[in-house]
């Protein structure tokens, strides 16, 4: 039964007074921490991090070999599932909600740069920092063949006391550019470094309104501002997912209320694709968002339990990890639609879009049809400079479910098929035009 064709859905709305309190309470399922086990100084394995965990409250510093920059003077542990120590009470391990799992290792004191910290925007000292930062965390130097300690032997003696602000952006824009990472990022008052490499990015409009006005049949609608789907003939449904996030920030809803708001929605959603012989999933131009949210909506397509894909973050020498994480898929909700499934990718697919994209590749019915993904799968790691500019970087190793790491290459499609201007301005999508097309499995 087709529970959502030609019928409208009740959005949920959360009444101010519930509101209120979510707000001015503790997180629903977090557990308070025993202060005394944990108190101490403690390096996170990787991520360039120390807690300073008193009496159950935690302060977070960045921290390089050279500097301390605090973070977060209420860092907050009730976001974490569990909190656990090892038998020597040396080897802290925060549970994640989401899935990860960070280690962290007992130190005597903080750092010594931690307590004479003072913001500054010498060029020198900023200079050393941001290439300290890339040196310790940044994981892929050898993927994109770049010498990082060539890069300091060329642009560190064109850094002086008398540098300026723009001439230092663009020293470390010239630094960064060859990585061609979507996830690293430079923020300044005096401007903005960043990588995005697919040309046809402003024609998501187009695309989408060419899908709508030419290939749609009937009802077409949108749920948590993210989600579009409807029929394309009368055995193909149709999902549009733009992005992996934004499902219910306008409600000011906690995590776990917006996770159980994505199930449901998705519930309701898939089981309209019931009798249906193929779903074509478009999440071309989603530029990413959630892992977490990415495996909701892939389990509404999945047949059984599989590895979905394996991470692990950089930690020490330069191909050096903490232990591995694995991510399984699960069957979710009442219905999961294992029909043929075809999804459609380009190369504005990024980011938490290319985890939901490994996700789909561990399923046997699906079919990638597109362009390459953008190649961006680690979540970002955020530093701040001393002179307050924010930075993001890539230093976590994201491995399909046969163990194959796609950073700087993207998932590829089964069958390519280019996005291209004279295509669209010929009214025509020929990528969409392939799935409809395509034999049901």
């Amino acid at each position: 039964m087709n529970r959502w064709r030609g019928k409208k859905f009740l959005r949920y709305i959360m009444p101010s007074v519930a509101l209120l309190a979510l707000l001015s309470s503790w997180p629903a399922g977090a557990r308070q921490i025993d202060s005394t086990p944990h108190d101490g100084i403690w390096r996170q394995h990787g991520y360039g991090r120390i807690l300073e965990i008193r009496s159950g409250s935690a302060k977070s510093y960045a921290v390089t070999s050279i500097s301390c920059i605090p973070e977060n003077d209420d860092y907050n542990l009730a976001r974490y599932r569990d909190v656990t120590l090892d038998e020597t009470g040396n080897l802290l391990t925060l549970f994640s909600r989401n899935g990860n799992s960070y280690w962290f290792g007992r130190e005597e004191n903080l750092p010594a740069e931690c307590a004479s910290y003072e913001p500054t925007r010498d060029p020198q000292h900023n200079f050393e920092v941001f290439w300290r930062i890339f040196e310790e965390n940044y994981a892929f130097f050898h993927i994109h063949d770049v010498d990082w300690s060539a890069m300091y032997r060329v642009f560190r003696p064109q850094v002086g006391p008398q540098t300026t602000d723009e001439e230092l952006l663009e020293i470390f824009g010239q630094m960064v550019a060859p990585l061609q990472d979507a996830h690293t990022s430079i923020r300044s008052p005096v401007g903005r470094i960043g990588h995005s490499g697919y040309e046809l990015r402003s024609r998501r409009e187009d695309v989408w309104q060419l899908v709508e006005r030419k290939h749609l049949k009937g009802n077409f609608e949108t749920r948590l501002g993210q989600l579009s789907y409807g029929l394309l003939d009368e055995k193909t449904g149709y999902l549009r997912v733009k992005s992996m996030s934004g499902f219910a920030s306008y409600q000011l809803l906690s995590r776990q209320e917006t996770l159980e708001l994505l199930e449901q929605t998705m519930d309701e959603i898939v089981a309209g694709f019931e009798g249906l012989d193929k779903v074509i999933l478009d999440v071309r131009f989603n530029g990413g968002g959630s892992d977490e949210y990415s495996r909701v909506i892939a389990e509404r397509f999945t047949d059984q339990r599989r590895l979905a894909y394996s991470k692990q973050a950089r930690y020490g020498g330069a191909t050096d990890y903490t232990p591995m994480v694995e991510f399984h898929l699960e069957p979710g909700g009442p219905f999961q639609f294992t029909g043929s499934v075809v999804v459609l990718i380009n190369g504005a697919s990024v980011s938490a879009t290319e985890i939901f994209m490994q996700c789909m590749q561990a399923l046997p019915h699906v079919t990638i049809v597109g362009e390459s993904t953008e190649g961006a799968f680690s979540d970002n790691l955020g530093k701040t400079l001393p002179n307050g500019w924010r930075l993001s970087l890539s230093n976590e190793v994201y491995y399909n479910y046969r163990g194959v790491v796609l950073e700087g290459i993207g998932v590829v499609p089964d069958i390519e098929v280019p996005l291209t201007v004279e295509d669209l301005e010929a009214n025509r999508d020929l990528a969409l035009e392939k799935a409809l097309a395509l034999e049901t499995k």
